[in-house]
This record gives C-alpha cells, sequence and structure tokens, in this order.
C-alpha cells in the first residue's frame, strides 16, 4: 500500500525500507538444498616408483644448496651440493710420526784420488800425525814424522827401508794374503831391498816398523795389514780396521822381532773388498839392535 501524498519520493523511500525490515523480522530464512555428488575428475600423473641418492657434490663456501633429479618422474635420481662451510680454527700440533724406513742406497760414487803434498820432520818425542785436505773426491796428505832419538855414534850395523806411493793393489779372492808393492828402496846397510821385501844378512833382534794409507774402491769391510817373514805372517805386527767406503784409514806399527839371515820381510794385506783398495802410502823398514847393553828384565 502506497500511503505517500503525491508519490513523495522520501516517503516512499521510507516505506519500502520498513518493509523490508518488517520481512526480515517476520518472514522465514530460505534453506540451502546439497545436490548430488559430481563426477570423479581425471587420473593424475603417476607418481616416482624409485626415489636414489645419486651425488654428493661440495659447493662454495656461500653458496645455496640445491637438489637437482637427473632421472625420471618414475626413477628419481637426486644430485645434492651443499655449500662448504668456512674454514675452522687451526688444530694443535699432532705428534712426532715415526721414523720411515731406509731409503734405498745411492749409487757408488767414484774413487777418491789421494796423493802425498808433503813429509814434515817433527820434534824428537812428538807424536807422528797424518793430515788430510781437500773435497770431491781430490785429497792431499801431509805426513808429519818426529825425529828420532841421536843414535850411538857407531851408527846402526843393519838397516834398510822401502816405500811407495799411490798403488792400486788387487786382492787375491778369497780372502788370502796379497801383497802390498814397496817400488822405492831408501838407503840400506846389510839388508837387500828388492822385490817388494828386504832380505837382512845378520841374525839378530831388529825392529820391524811400517806405515800403511788405504782406502777400499768399492765396498768397505774388515782390512788387516801385517808383516810377513818369508811369507808367514809375523802375528805382532798385524793390525784390522773396519774400513768404510770412500775413507781413508791409515796403520802404523812397529814391533821387536828376532830374525836369521836370509830371511824375507814384506808387506801384505787381507780383505774381502772384491775390486780391491787403493794404497797411497806405504813404507817398511827394518833395523838392527845393539842389545849387548840390554839389561834382562831391566
Amino acid at each position: 500500500m502506497n500511503n505517500c501524498p503525491n508519490e513523495n519520493i522520501d516517503c516512499v523511500y521510507q516505506e519500502a525500507l520498513n518493509k523490508i525490515k518488517h520481512d526480515q523480522k517476520y518472514k522465514p530464512t530460505c534453506c540451502t538444498i546439497i545436490g548430488p555428488t559430481g563426477p570423479a575428475g581425471p587420473t593424475g600423473p603417476t607418481g616416482p616408483a624409485t626415489i636414489t641418492v645419486g651425488t654428493t657434490t661440495i659447493g662454495q663456501p656461500g653458496s645455496n644448496p640445491s637438489v637437482t633429479n637427473v632421472g625420471t618422474n618414475q626413477n628419481t635420481i637426486l644430485n645434492f651440493v651443499i655449500p662448504a662451510g668456512p674454514t675452522g680454527p687451526t688444530g694443535a700440533t699432532g705428534i712426532t710420526g715415526p721414523i720411515g724406513p731406509t731409503g734405498p742406497t745411492g749409487a757408488t760414487g767414484p774413487a777418491p784420488t789421494i796423493t802425498i803434498a808433503n813429509t814434515i820432520t817433527g820434534t824428537p818425542g812428538s807424536q807422528a800425525d797424518v793430515s788430510i785436505s781437500g773435497t770431491d773426491g781430490e785429497y792431499e796428505l801431509t805426513f808429519t814424522v818426529p825425529q828420532g832419538p841421536t843414535g850411538p855414534t857407531y851408527g846402526l850395523s843393519a838397516y834398510g827401508g822401502l816405500y811407495n806411493g799411490n798403488q792400486t793393489v788387487t786382492t787375491q779372492q778369497p780372502t788370502t794374503a796379497t801383497p802390498i808393492p814397496l817400488g822405492t828402496t831408501m838407503p840400506t846397510k846389510n839388508v837387500t831391498a828388492e822385490s817388494n821385501q828386504l832380505t837382512v844378512l845378520d841374525d839378530g833382534t831388529y825392529r820391524i816398523s811400517y806405515t800403511v794409507i788405504l782406502s777400499p774402491n768399492t765396498t768397505g769391510g774388515n782390512i788387516e795389514v801385517y808383516a810377513r817373514n818369508t811369507e808367514e805372517e809375523i802375528e805382532p805386527s798385524s793390525l784390522t780396521y773396519n774400513v768404510t767406503q770412500s775413507s781413508v784409514q791409515t796403520y802404523t806399527n812397529s814391533i821387536i822381532y828376532e830374525l836369521q839371515e836370509d830371511d824375507q820381510i814384506d808387506l801384505a794385506l787381507e780383505t774381502a773388498a772384491a775390486e780391491g783398495v787403493t794404497v797411497s802410502y806405504a813404507n817398511l823398514t827394518v833395523e838392527k839392535l845393539d842389545t849387548s847393553n840390554i839389561v834382562p828384565g831391566a
């Protein structure tokens, strides 16, 4: 019903608003009706049948981690990239490890060259001395030999000597006596010097003295040097040293020994060194002693 005169617009609006409020208050609200279930949607793609880890790579520090499927949708293979963390602090110093095994033996070096530089006469009563100088396999020897005491005015009744310089001695194998070359003769009296040996012409008590300086040509080992009487070892004269390769050894000895006329005195050495030795210097002397003034047991 329109109760508004002359169709007043404000009146019409107010009546319409009042009707809406009335209907909201007194009319029931309409109910929601649920319809039947619709048809099923299409089947989705097949999920992976297997998932395995492929590689794990350390990336650059500060980069982003990543996972990449390098397989298929059905057989997934995942490769991981994991960035490296920052460098940690330096750890404490570890304990010293055990000593490693001995390395292989080096190649054999060249045999040394040894020459005599000088021979000096020392003061009576001083010690004999041999000094060596040089490097790199080139060596020189200087000998200091003390002057002996003044002998009686009548001198020795018999003496003699031999020496050599820088001789290579090829040793006999197996270890047997090998003569040492003595090619240069010293002054002699009632002693003959020949063929690397001294022959005494008088019976008596003699001082037998020698000096030998040598070095092995290859491998070292025990080397024995001694004087011989008619090719038989004079045992008190023997000296044995263990001489290493490239080293130099001096043998010096002096003994008192009874000799008979025509006894032959020489020097010999024995060693297992297959390549022999180098004798840089050797000498041998015999001196007959005057025992007439020696008191037994004095």
